[in-house]
């Protein structure tokens, strides 16, 4: 289902998942809503463990909530994690040139890391009775990721000196900014092909 009008009713991390999650608006989740030392309050219902009572198969790899305590209660805390076969994704720029100094290609590289996609999810699979509905929560911490320079030509060939001329009005249109933003596209551009690839093939197994 793709939600073509959806709007954030808060531009920051934490208290958009929690009204994600709450279906409430931000403020009405108390510290749940706060960036840093977050608590989640347990009588505020979270969608996904209505679903999960309501005979649903759960299940989520990497971040759901956070930073706060405890880690993911609204889906649980760990207890419907699938995410045993890595999450060398979260950092992906930084984890595939890491394995392009290691002398693999950059495809086989990223293919790497999408196989760990794919086997988190083949495991959520696995785990659900036959005929029962689902609700997989995929959260990669991409947008958090660290700063990793010619990534975005390296692994996309998105040159930065294309971005000459294109750049939003309160950046600075200059090369380091531009660099920046080049790199910062790649974690896109991989959750994009992960998302497209990754979990569709997987779901049609």
């Amino acid at each position: 289902m793709l939600f073509r009008h959806a709007h954030l009713n808060a531009p920051s991390c934490t208290p958009c998942r929690s009204s994600l999650l709450s279906g409430q608006y931000f403020w009405r989740t108390g510290r749940g809503a706060i960036l840093r030392g977050a608590v989640w309050d347990e009588s505020i219902s979270a969608y996904l463990l209505l679903l999960n009572d309501a005979g649903y198969h759960i299940g989520k790899t990497y971040k759901v909530w956070s930073p706060g305590t405890p880690s993911d209660p609204p889906y649980g805390g760990q207890k419907y994690t699938f995410q045993k076969a890595g999450g060398r994704f979260n950092k992906f720029s930084k984890n595939v040139t890491k394995l392009l100094e290691s002398g693999k290609t950059v495809e086989d590289s990223k293919a790497e890391l999408y196989g760990e996609v794919r086997a988190n999810f083949k495991d959520f699979l696995n785990a659900r009775e036959p005929g029962k509905p689902f609700c997989y929560w995929f959260g990669p911490t991409n947008v958090h990721r660290s700063w990793t320079a010619g990534s975005g030509k390296k692994l996309w060939n998105i040159d930065p000196d294309d971005l000459k001329g294109k750049m939003p009005a309160y950046l600075p249109d200059v090369p380091e900014v531009r660099e920046d933003l080049a790199s910062w596209t790649t974690e896109f551009a991989g959750m994009e092909i992960a998302l497209r690839l990754g979990l569709w093939q997987t779901s049609q197994v």
